[in-house]
């Protein structure tokens, strides 16, 4: 009966680690599904800082003729261009190591999981055991 109670109890505390690793998971992925969408809205920025960027350059050459200068506008698009290349390099460095991060984690737990299944066929042997002596 108190083998019973203990394999009860360990297959509790196997369903909760399943069931905390399955909500790390979900919370996993939601944070990969959130950098994504950072790195596609630094991305979009980036490209939209280029192409004022080129856009600017031509206009430049348009208005140098006509004695405008736009010196001060191509440098701020510049300069915003490089801001969001940088943080676009950024969230490209940090999902690497968030990505190796998580490859260690479900390491880990691969490697807790099979102690724990381990763990239950020795307790499923002992009962087995203390059943025949029993009877």
């Amino acid at each position: 009966v108190e083998g019973t109670g203990n394999v009860r109890k360990e297959r509790g505390e196997c369903v909760k680690v399943f069931n905390e690793h399955a909500d790390l998971v979900n919370k996993y992925n939601d944070l990969v599904a959130q950098y994504e969408k950072l790195l596609l809205t630094a991305e979009a920025a980036r490209r939209d800082a280029e192409r004022d960027a080129n856009a600017a350059t031509a206009e430049l050459s348009v208005e140098t003729a006509n004695g405008v200068n736009l010196d001060h506008y191509l440098e701020a698009t510049t300069k915003s261009r490089g801001y969001h290349q940088n943080q676009s390099e950024a969230l490209r460095k940090d999902f690497g190591l968030l990505q190796k991060h998580y490859d260690a984690f479900c390491a880990q737990l691969d490697k807790f999981v099979k102690l724990q299944g381990d763990d239950i066929e020795k307790l499923k042997g002992h009962l087995g055991t203390q059943a025949k002596s029993i009877s």
